[in-house]
C-alpha cells in the first residue's frame, strides 16, 4: 500500500527520476546521503513516508530542493490531484 501520491507523481517517483537523472544507483545515492539503500528503495516504491532529515539529505546528494522531490514547489499544502491527472513516469 502505497503511503500518499502527489500532482506531479508522489516522491518516491521524484526521487527516483532525480536518481536516474544524475546517473546514480540506490547503492551510489546510499552512499552519497548516508540514508540505507533499502530505505531508499522503499521511498521510492511508495512505501515510506520519509523523514524531513532523510529528504534533506537525499536533495543534498542529488543537488536539488526538497521541494522538488516532494512535488511541492510552487504548490499550495494539500494539493491533490486525482490518479488519471498525474504524470505518468515510465518503467525502466
Amino acid at each position: 500500500m502505497k503511503f500518499f501520491q502527489m500532482a506531479q507523481g508522489y516522491p518516491g517517483q521524484n526521487l527516483r527520476r532525480y536518481r536516474l537523472l544524475n546517473g546514480y544507483t540506490c547503492i551510489e545515492l546510499a552512499r552519497k546521503s548516508g540514508v540505507r539503500v533499502r530505505y531508499i528503495q522503499q521511498l521510492e516504491e511508495g512505501l515510506r513516508k520519509g523523514t524531513p532529515n532523510t529528504w534533506l539529505r537525499l536533495s543534498n546528494a542529488l543537488q536539488v530542493s526538497v521541494a522538488e522531490i516532494l512535488g511541492t514547489k510552487g504548490k499550495t499544502r494539500g494539493t491533490m490531484m486525482k490518479k488519471d491527472q498525474m504524470l505518468q513516469i515510465p518503467s525502466l
